[in-house]
């Protein structure tokens, strides 16, 4: 009997005392239609954060993008979704080794929620933590245009390219970046990049290639030529015509 006993106990005592690999923050609105909420969750002491997932989010453009930074136990988000959005939404997903009794004692501070009114209106909102499970993510990120402005506002006035995806399944880790002649840009080409990306447009005849990982791997590239480069291979291109035709006259004459 006391094995049985022992078993029983035991199993009242997993829920409590059972290892956690992910969990999800979510939101919920309470009825309103909101478009834009910023905050933090500070962990408590000892407890281990691995990653942050932002697959599945209800926020579509991260201004800060939720991330564990090393030594420090808090992780800052800020968001956008363009139209809104309403009800109970999950927002992003940490993962790591902790206990459900040492997630429970994450507390969330500074939230701010903005309706989706037109005028910015503050509205209250409930972050809470719930169970979760990381699926298999071996989906690239979504296909997307880097975009080349030149505005004031922008670095000075300077060429700046502006690029933005979505992950659907473990969200979107980080952006690279790569300038080539003519060739793809190779393993040791790439270069941690982020958005909106200022480059001098004076001197850069180069093609430009944007990189967009997720947390397990995968990967879109998109590029666009920079500022120049139509004009400099427009220039080859008549440089070489010319040398043709006079190279072809040439040999006429000493025919």
């Amino acid at each position: 009997m006391k094995y049985l006993y022992t078993t029983i106990f035991v199993l009242l005592l997993l829920p409590t005392c059972a290892w956690a690999t992910s969990a999800v923050i979510e939101v919920d609105t309470g009825g309103e239609t909101i478009n834009a909420i910023e905050g933090s969750l500070t962990l408590p002491s000892g407890m281990k954060v691995s990653d942050v997932y932002t697959g599945d989010s209800a926020i579509l453009i991260w201004i800060t993008t939720p991330k564990v930074i090393e030594g420090s136990r808090e992780i800052f988000f800020a968001g956008l979704t363009p139209g809104g959005f309403v009800g109970k939404r999950p927002l992003f997903s940490i993962s790591g080794d902790f206990l459900w009794s040492d997630a429970n004692k994450i507390t969330f501070g500074n939230v701010r929620a903005l309706k989706s009114d037109g005028e910015g209106t503050e509205v209250k909102v409930r972050l809470s933590l719930e169970n979760s499970i990381v699926v298999k993510d071996d989906v690239a990120p979504e296909i997307f245009v880097i975009t080349l402005t030149k505005q004031i506002e922008l670095h000075e006035g300077r060429f700046t390219a502006v690029f933005q995806t979505a992950d659907k399944g473990s969200g979107v880790l980080r952006y690279e970046m790569a300038e080539k002649w003519f060739f793809a840009p190779r393993v040791t080409d790439w270069k941690q990049a982020e958005s909106p990306l200022p480059f001098n447009d004076s001197l850069r005849l180069k093609k430009l290639y944007v990189r967009a990982l997720d947390h397990e791997g995968n990967y879109r590239v998109s590029s666009t030529p920079l500022p120049n480069r139509k004009f400099m291979l427009s220039f080859i291109v008549i440089i070489l015509l010319v040398s043709c035709v006079f190279l072809i006259r040439l040999c006429r004459r000493q025919s």
